[in-house]
């Protein structure tokens, strides 16, 4: 599949009953396409030149990316000091304040461990820990999918055997505008919020002051 017919896909299904499916079989599908981040690359060199700075960082490739939606490649590295595993947050509990579709794209994949929760994650504003009602532990090998709702699945991701990547569909919705996601605890108690923006912050200013 090509990048063009998924992102036509993704805006035809958006209020589709069976939405979760469609997608996650497109992802799928997607996936088989083994020269899909060379092409968009090379595209956007084409349109915006080399030092067009939202197309990539250092392990993260955005393929496609509007208001309602990104399709990113990001690849996992192998961990041989446990400094290292600061980089890709390993084995740190998390959720996402967006929906996220998940296929292993190359290498032998993270492993990662969902936690499904009873309630939208919103009840720590209170103070309250997140009632846990479902785990499961996936190897994100090539071609497994995985899906996460915003706020309720809370996950941690351990490093894979080999470099691998994965390839995503993240969707945003208004409903999660001002709401930011969290980082947890061993005991699920709440450690931090908006960790994905603290990083993507972090990252940028060093990319500034190596540029500058």
């Amino acid at each position: 599949m090509k990048l063009d017919e998924f992102i036509k896909i993704v805006i035809d299904n958006r209020l589709h009953p069976d939405r979760n499916n469609i997608y996650s079989s497109a992802l799928l599908s997607l996936s088989k396409n083994r020269f899909i981040l060379g092409e968009s690359v090379l595209e956007t060199i084409r349109d915006k030149g080399f030092f067009h700075r939202s197309i990539y960082n250092h392990y993260l490739f955005n393929l496609y990316e509007c208001p309602q939606f990104t399709v990113r490649i990001v690849f996992w590295q192998p961990v041989k000091l446990e400094v290292e595993r600061n980089t890709f947050i390993y084995g740190l509990k998390h959720n996402h304040d967006f929906e996220i579709f998940i296929v292993g794209y190359s290498g032998d994949g993270y492993e990662t461990t969902i936690y499904k929760t009873d309630s939208s994650i919103m009840s720590i504003y209170t103070g309250d820990k997140p009632k846990i009602i479902g785990r499961k532990k996936i190897k994100l090998s090539v071609g497994n999918v995985i899906h996460l709702r915003p706020f309720y699945d809370i996950h941690e991701q351990h490093p894979p055997v080999s470099l691998s990547s994965s390839l995503s569909l993240i969707l945003r919705g208004e409903e999660y505008k001002n709401v930011k996601s969290w980082s947890f605890a061993e005991d699920f108690s709440a450690l931090h919020s908006g960790l994905g923006g603290e990083e993507i912050e972090i990252f940028n200013k060093i990319s500034g002051l190596i540029t500058n």
